[in-house]
């Protein structure tokens, strides 16, 4: 008994000892849940003393029930400067302690609990929760007061960031005391903050802190960047301060006291600083660091050892309303739990005394064990469609197509998901009036039935997800929530809701907004703890951080829309083939709306048209002859394209461009680009069609419908649901048989460029009414035309052929149609045709003139008519007359062949030209009547009188002088093959191109027929008149060094190359003279080649133009003068250089035939010959070089004045000696006669003379 009862009180001692161990064990614990249920039994294990099994005893059962209990920390009270009229933003922490999520009522007001009376109250009082931890009110930061959700919901351990603020009277001083309370809503547990806004005209620097990371936080690889930004918001300027507030600290950097304005940020605790990450642009910024364990403000300049604290300092004053800023990095450490917090602060002179001032506190959760909550949301328009009526036309409402996406971006599942959107309001930028009527009114909206959906795979196929959406979303403030209640997204999880809306346009601004918030709770049931306002487009974290509650801007929902236009044109049908016809389809689709048609299609479906689905259709078959082609390369050809696919009659009948093929076989373009407002592109392709047989006349009439379309999405077969806007255009074309072809009445072949004109006669109806354009298939195409007196044209193309194929209405019964052909302009056809005559009468019956469709070939038929029956019979059928063939005489194609020529390719002012004129009949037919005209140059004048036609007197040209004459000879015969000439002269005076050419253009006409143009081109030179100026001068020894060339020992230096600025050049002779001549007068350089000189010579200036250089000189020129240059060389003493000139000497003198010899012993010839020599480099460096060594400037010989002859026997003769070479003449006669005025003619004599340069 007794050691039963000492083995029980050891139990009791061990149990006793567990609870204890429990309870201590417990209360070190994160508290547990509130409503959590503790079953705690305990048991022993011992063996009884003399005993040597063990036994177990175990206690009673303890039941303990967690109460919820409410908590709350809410940080901290705050005294601040801030100058009069700013708004004060002052940070709060409020935090979660207890064991429950807890629901937050919030109060902020002047004056409130704990305040002494200081009689001044700030304005505008609001809180904000600062959900992106950047310390500023930003439009994705939820308004808690005034205005927004006064209540904020937490999860136990949870931290808000508050931002408090208040307008600053502008008038103000003294002092503002503000309370910011939360209470809890379940227990009414409260906390207060108190904070004082003192006014004064200090400096104040007000900081601003954000923190980046990427995706959810984990320990040991997270890395952290924080920004901290300082602006002096105050009424001075922030000076440096040397010792720290309010501790009155000395600032210490290195060791020594300094004084600057400082901005630091302690490292928060579970991070390490990472090295090299500190930045700062402020100018004169030094770095600094605090290492553990070293006094406050105490810092070095290099970043040894562990970090505590990283600040920047400025030893410079900061400006009022200048910033300052620094940035560096963290990494969250491995063993860290819990949240990072940090508060950087501000120290500095405020111009009274040194002060310090915090900034927003950043709170970052990082234990797994709480978890982060975080929501993102995005949502996309579409473009907006515009819609239709029952009527085909707009009815004033467009519809746009909304997507909503939501996704988990947190470490913890959240429920209670909800996206809230209220599209309801009055603005102009809002949708308007919910209304339940299909067709929304001015000012209404409607969500259009049955396209509210969740789509995708919900939850991103992640395992947990629940969602279903609110069949009752309507988008007003009764009904803004998208999802059913209950929705789950667990982590990682993201689903999309689409709906559709339609919105009058009437009384809309020209960009509508919409913005959607996300939210969710911890728990079902539960109050939310995270929110998104959505960002524009379909990815929540648009930057890739991993944060989407930094990613916020209002869905534009524009109201400009694309509108496109398409005309389409067909040519008419080209004749290939018995029943076989090609043709041109052209395809203009521009947009005319004031925004981007995307995905644009041109839709085309060949088999409708050609009705390839009716049995009774009349085309036997058709193709594409090759690929569809863009002209400007917007649009892209899609390769795919066949316009082949199952015809459906009520969408091609249809007037609703919207009702359209989508296949993808029927695009001519692919889709893949789109048109901007403006752009316009042309498609072009031909079809090739094969008719099936029937009589000759008979009409084969078909309509192309095509599209121009625009879809939101570009898909194989395009979903009529995407459809932004559309357009149609039809085109009409008919395959018949040529009415006619007009052809060559020998030849046989069709006939390009004559016109064919039907005229109105007489009608069954008694009233003959002028022919118009809509009356003829094809008056629209513009290769018809109505003349003056009712009748109608058209000019035949390549294969002769015309037709005028009457409509029915306008055109009712029959008429008598008159049928005229006019050649082509400037031919030689000639029409009625005399070789095959026309059939006399009116040709009354339907059908064809003769049988075949082209023009006659060997023995066929010839018949046609140019009077004949058309219209519609009492039946309101067709009376077509076909194969009427018009045959047209050929005569020679070349026409009139004009020719000109002149007596002189060159002249001179003065000078007098003679111009011969010969047109030679190539029409194949006689002609009557001549007239040419002739434009003379400028400064070239007709010499009255001088007029001759085939060598006779004729009258003077109609224009006088000139320049624009006219040689009219109304009763000139001109046979076939016969050539007529007019000549005459012209004098040269002002006016004239100086230096340059002038050209005569002539042109000779017959009635309607014209021949070439015909010119003559001279160059016209200033002869005595001319500008050129000349130079020369020599090279020789000065020994007396005067400047003079004087006495037999200066003598002059030969063989010594001179080069001016372009390269011209020129050797000194024997006595060391030089010249050129035709040189422009303008400043010239001129310098002596000093290779060229006797070795040692050394060059001396002789005036200012060497400008200090004795081997060259500026040379400046006038018109027509002769310029002198010299150059001397100075050292006669030196007997190497006096040697070698006098060599230079004795060897041209003992060759007496070289060429430098030649040419100063050259007799001057009057025609500028000179003897042939065997280098041409030693030749004049300006003027001509002939094939016979002569030079100058070339030399014309003049013509003798007209003689005024007797008619030439041969025309031929005269203008075949007008060669136009050198001097040749116009004519071959020679001998005296008279000019026009009875003037004897004036000769060119020969002057000889010679000059002597010194």
């Amino acid at each position: 008994m007794h050691r039963w009862c000492a083995g029980m009180a050891a139990v009791r001692a061990v149990m006793m000892a567990l609870g204890l161990a429990f309870v201590m064990a417990f209360a070190h614990a994160v508290p547990a849940p509130g409503g959590v249920v503790i079953r705690s039994i305990a048991t022993g294990t011992y063996v009884p003393a003399g005993m040597a099994n063990s036994e177990t005893a175990s206690s009673n059962v303890v039941i303990a029930s967690i109460l919820p209990v409410e908590v709350l920390s809410l940080t901290q009270d705050q005294r601040v400067n801030r100058p009069p009229g700013t708004v004060a933003t002052l940070s709060h922490l409020l935090t979660n302690t207890g064991n429950v999520p807890s629901s937050y009522v919030l109060s902020f007001t002047n004056d409130g609990a704990g305040c002494t009376a200081d009689g001044l109250d700030l304005t505008a009082l609001r809180v904000a929760r600062d959900i992106n931890h950047n310390g500023v009110v930003d439009i994705g930061d939820p308004v808690l007061l005034p205005g927004g959700a006064d209540t904020l919901a937490l999860s136990p351990g949870q931290t808000a960031e508050l931002l408090v603020q208040g307008t600053v009277p502008a008038a103000a001083s003294g002092s503002a005391c503000l309370v910011l309370t939360a209470t809890t809503a379940l227990q009414r547990v409260s906390a207060s903050n108190r904070d004082i806004v003192e006014v004064g005209s200090v400096a104040v620097l007000a900081l601003v802190k954000s923190a980046s990371y990427t995706g959810a936080v984990v320990p040991g690889s997270t890395r952290i960047d924080f920004s901290i930004s300082g602006t002096n918001t105050g009424a001075r300027d922030a000076q440096p301060a040397g010792t720290a507030s309010p501790t009155g600290t000395q600032v210490m950097v290195n060791g020594s006291p300094r004084s600057l304005l400082l901005l630091r940020d302690p490292v928060p605790p579970g991070t390490r600083y990472i090295a090299g990450s500190l930045q700062s642009t402020a100018a004169g910024a030094i770095p600094l660091f605090r290492k553990v364990g070293a006094a406050d403000f105490s810092y070095r300049t290099t970043e040894d050892g562990d970090v505590a604290e990283v600040a920047i300092g400025v030893p410079a004053a900061l400006p009022r309303n200048a910033s300052i800023a620094m940035q560096f990095a963290v990494q969250v450490k491995a063993d860290h739990t819990g949240d990072i917090r940090n508060t950087a602060h501000s120290q500095y002179n405020d111009g009274v005394a040194p002060a310090a001032s915090p900034s927003n506190t950043v709170v970052i959760a990082s234990s797994p064990a709480q978890g982060q909550s975080r929501i993102g949301v995005a949502k996309a328009a579409s473009t907006a469609r515009m819609n239709r009526g029952s009527d085909g036309q707009p009815d004033g409402t467009t519809t746009v197509t909304f997507d909503v996406n939501v996704r988990n971006y947190g470490t913890t599942a959240l429920h209670g998901v909800q996206a809230v959107d209220i599209l309801e309001g009055p603005g102009t930028a809002q949708f308007g009036t919910r209304t339940a009527a299909p067709v929304p009114g001015p000012r209404q909206y409607t969500i259009v039935p049955g396209t509210l959906a969740i789509v995708g795979s919900p939850g991103n196929a992640v395992v947990g997800t629940v969602a279903a959406v609110n069949a009752a979303f309507d988008g007003t403030a009764s009904a803004q929530n998208l999802l059913a209640p209950g929705a789950v997204l667990p982590v990682g999880g993201q689903l999309t809701v689409r709906f559709d809306v339609r919105f009058n346009v009437a009384g809309h601004a020209g960009v509508l907004h919409n913005t959607v918030r996300a939210q969710g709770a911890l728990a079902a049931g539960g109050a939310p703890v995270a929110f998104d306002d959505s960002v524009n487009g379909s990815n929540p974290d648009a930057d890739g951080d991993g944060n989407p509650t930094n990613d916020t801007s209002p869905t534009p929902v524009s109201l400009q829309r694309p509108e496109l236009s398409l005309v389409k044109s067909v040519s008419q049908p080209r004749r290939v083939g018995e029943g076989i016809y090609e043709l041109d389809y052209r395809f203009k689709v521009g947009n005319t709306g004031t925004a981007p048609a995307p995905n644009v299609r041109v839709i085309d479906n060949l088999n409708c048209t050609f009705d390839m689905d009716k049995p009774d259709g009349r085309i036997a078959a058709w193709e594409l002859t090759g690929p569809p082609k863009v002209r400007r390369g917007i649009l892209q050809i899609a390769p795919g394209f066949t316009g082949r696919a199952a015809c459906d009659r009520e969408t091609a009948d249809s007037a609703d461009p919207f009702k359209l093929p989508t296949q993808a076989v029927l695009g001519l373009t692919d889709g893949s680009r789109a048109l901007a407002p403006g752009q316009s592109e042309e498609i072009e392709l031909t079809v090739r069609i094969t008719r099936k047989p029937s009589g000759s006349g008979a009409r084969v009439p078909f309509t192309n419908k095509a599209w121009a379309a625009a879809f939101e999405q570009n898909t194989g077969n395009a979903a009529p649901a995407t459809l932004v806007v559309a357009s149609a255009s039809s085109v009409s074309s008919m395959l018949a048989d040529p009415q006619g072809v007009v052809y060559n009445a020998v030849s046989r072949q069709p006939v390009a460029g004559a016109v064919v004109t039907f005229t109105r006669q007489a009608c069954t109806d008694g009233a003959v009414k002028p022919m118009a354009l809509a009356e003829v298939f094809g008056g629209d195409s513009g290769i018809y035309r109505a003349n003056p007196n009712g009748s109608l044209s058209m000019t035949t193309g390549a294969d002769g052929g015309y037709q005028f194929y009457f409509l029915s209405p306008p055109v009712t019964g029959s008429c008598t149609y008159a049928l005229s052909v006019a050649p082509p302009a400037g031919s030689a056809y000639a029409s009625p045709s005399q070789l095959i005559r026309a059939t006399p009468g009116t040709f009354e019956r339907c059908g064809a003139v003769v049988s075949h469709a082209v023009s006659p070939q060997g023995a066929e038929a010839t018949t046609h008519h140019f009077s004949l029956k058309a219209g519609f019979d009492a039946s309101g059928a067709a009376c077509d007359v076909v194969n009427n063939h018009i045959p047209l005489d050929p005569g020679n194609v070349l026409g009139l062949v004009l020719r000109k020529e002149g007596s002189k390719r060159q002249v001179e002012f003065g000078d007098f030209l003679d111009y011969a004129l010969v047109v030679t009949n190539k029409t194949g037919f006689p002609v009557t009547g001549l007239s040419l005209s002739d434009q003379l140059p400028p400064g070239f004048a007709y010499v009255a009188g001088s007029a001759r036609l085939n060598g006779a007197p004729t009258a003077n040209p109609v224009g006088g002088a000139g320049p624009k004459l006219s040689f009219d000879q109304p009763g000139l015969v001109l046979a076939v093959d016969q050539s007529a000439s007019v000549r005459y002269r012209v004098r040269v005076g002002v006016g004239a191109p100086t230096n340059g050419d002038a050209i005569n253009r002539a042109r000779a006409n017959s009635g309607p027929m014209q021949s070439n143009l015909a010119q003559w081109t001279v160059r016209v030179t200033g002869g005595v008149f001319s500008d050129d100026a000349f130079l020369f001068g020599k090279v020789y020894m000065d020994c007396r060094r005067d400047g003079r060339q004087q006495g037999s020992d200066e003598i002059g230096v030969p063989g010594v190359r001179l080069y001016m600025e372009d390269g011209t050049h020129v050797i000194t002779d024997v006595e060391g003279k030089w010249s050129l001549y035709g040189l422009k007068p303008v400043t010239h350089v001129l310098r002596v080649d000093p290779i060229t000189l006797p070795a040692g010579a050394k060059l001396e200036a002789l005036d200012n133009r060497n400008a200090g250089r004795p081997d060259s000189r500026f040379v400046d020129l006038k018109k027509g003068e002769f310029h002198k240059a010299n150059f001397v060389i100075a050292n006669c003493d030196a007997p190497g250089v006096i040697n070698d000139v006098i060599a230079r000497r004795e060897a041209i003198a003992a060759v007496p035939d070289t060429e430098a010899e030649a040419q100063v012993r050259m007799r001057l010839d009057p025609e500028g010959l000179v003897a042939p020599v065997g280098d041409r480099r030693s030749l004049p460096a300006s003027g001509e070089v002939r094939g016979g060594a002569s030079t100058g400037t070339a030399q014309t010989s003049s013509a003798p004045l007209i003689a005024m002859p007797a008619a030439s026997a041969s025309v031929s003769s005269f203008v075949g000696g007008a060669s136009g070479g050198q001097g040749s003449t116009l004519g071959a006669a020679t001998g005296g006669g008279v000019a026009a005025d009875g003037a004897s003619p004036a000769g060119k004599g020969t002057v000889l003379f010679k000059v002597t340069v010194n």
